[in-house]
C-alpha cells in the first residue's frame, strides 16, 4: 500500500500528516497570516522564527531566538521566552506600534490551535521591551486576540 508516495505495510509507523496553520506578520497597521506546515504550537512558532519573513511583511527581529517553550495542557497555556536583544529594544523605540501587532501576530499564532487558550509572552524577564507601549503584553496570560475579528487583518 502507498501513502503519501511512501510503501507501508502493517508493522509501518504512519506519521500524522501535516497541517497548514497561519502565522500571523505585520504589514502597516494589518496582521496577515502566512500558511505554514504544522503539527503543532511549537512547531509554528519555531517556523515563524526560522523562516525567511515573506516581502513586505514584518516580524520579530531576525536575531530573537527562542529561549523557552512550555505548553500547560491541563490550563491550556503557552510560556514562551525569547532573548532580549538590542534590535528588540530599537523596535520597541522606534516602532511601539508595531513591535505591539508583531507580539499580537505571535500570541494570534499561537491561541490558532485548539489545545492553547492563552500565551505568555517574555523577554529574558524584561516587563517592558522599550518605552512600555507593550508591557501589558508581556508576563500576563493573552487570549486570542479580538484584532483578529476586526479590520486589522487582511489576505495578501
Amino acid at each position: 500500500m502507498l501513502v503519501n508516495g511512501t510503501v507501508v505495510n502493517r508493522d509501518s509507523v504512519i506519521p500524522a500528516p501535516e497541517q497548514n496553520y497561519p502565522v500571523y506578520y505585520t504589514y502597516g497597521p494589518y496582521l496577515v497570516p502566512v500558511m505554514v506546515e504544522a503539527s503543532s504550537p511549537d512547531e509554528a512558532l519555531r517556523r515563524y522564527l526560522e523562516g525567511s519573513v515573506p516581502p513586505g511583511l514584518a516580524g520579530l527581529p531576525a536575531d530573537v531566538r527562542l529561549l523557552g517553550y512550555r505548553l500547560d495542557t491541563s490550563r491550556g497555556l503557552v510560556r514562551v521566552n525569547f532573548t532580549y536583544t538590542d534590535s528588540v529594544h530599537q523596535l520597541a523605540l522606534t516602532n511601539p506600534d508595531g513591535i505591539r501587532r508583531t507580539l499580537t501576530g505571535i500570541i494570534a499564532t499561537l491561541t490558532g490551535f485548539p489545545e492553547v487558550k492563552a500565551v505568555m509572552l517574555d523577554f529574558e524577564g524584561h516587563a517592558q521591551l522599550g518605552l512600555g507601549q507593550c508591557s501589558d503584553l508581556l508576563r500576563a496570560p493573552q487570549v486570542r486576540p479580538s484584532t483578529l475579528n476586526d479590520e486589522q487583518t487582511i489576505g495578501f
